[in-house]
């Protein structure tokens, strides 16, 4: 393994710790103390089947109140499995071209990615990110057959230069990446929506 790659891989495990980390902190960050409460009352009373009774707190369990916590939580999880998607997806292309030999189908409505973006149109469309997502991840994947396309016709040199660090794929795969993040940090409260 090459130092590129190893530094690659160590900078993807960082990035996940801190998406994790982010996750578990985005009640506290983004609500106020009740809402946190509140949201780890509601799965207390959900799972107990107490929804609407007073919890061990003595509060009443609220859906309405916690419904929106669990909603945002919902989406940046989401998010956040984009990038695990594609990363595992990248990986599967990688496989491709350093054997030469056919794999799955690589299409952007075949990739895990592509399927969630396009099965969740009418919820995620209203994310000011969403279309830039999509159209990065459909230019993506037309650079990923491309590069496909000559492993399968035995040019692998030019397959790999095609999807190595400094070629457009790679370009385009860190702004993909770039771009869920900032989604995620939009979604989270991090940071500002794009206007």
């Amino acid at each position: 393994m090459d130092i590129y790659s190893y530094l690659t891989i160590s900078l993807k495990w960082y990035n996940i710790f801190n998406w994790v980390k982010t996750l578990l902190n985005t009640f506290v960050t983004i609500t106020n103390q009740n809402y946190y409460e509140c949201f780890i009352t509601r799965f207390r009373c959900i799972t107990s089947g107490e929804v609407g009774k007073s919890n061990d707190h003595g509060k009443l369990c609220n859906y309405h109140q916690s419904t929106r916590i669990a909603t945002m939580s919902n989406i940046a999880n989401e998010i956040y499995q984009a990038i695990v998607k594609h990363t595992a997806w990248k990986k599967r292309l990688h496989l491709i071209v350093e054997t030469g030999k056919k794999g799955e189908n690589i299409s952007a409505e075949n990739s895990e990615l592509g399927k969630w973006l396009k099965v969740n149109a009418a919820t995620l469309n209203s994310h000011p990110h969403y279309l830039a997502v999509l159209e990065l991840q459909e230019k993506l994947h037309i650079e990923a057959q491309k590069a496909v396309a000559l492993a399968l016709r035995g040019k692998l040199e030019e397959a790999r230069a095609a999807i190595e660090y400094g070629s457009e794929f790679e370009h385009l795969s860190q702004t993909l990446v770039h771009n869920i993040i900032t989604w995620h940090d939009a979604v989270t409260g991090k940071t500002a929506a794009p206007h």
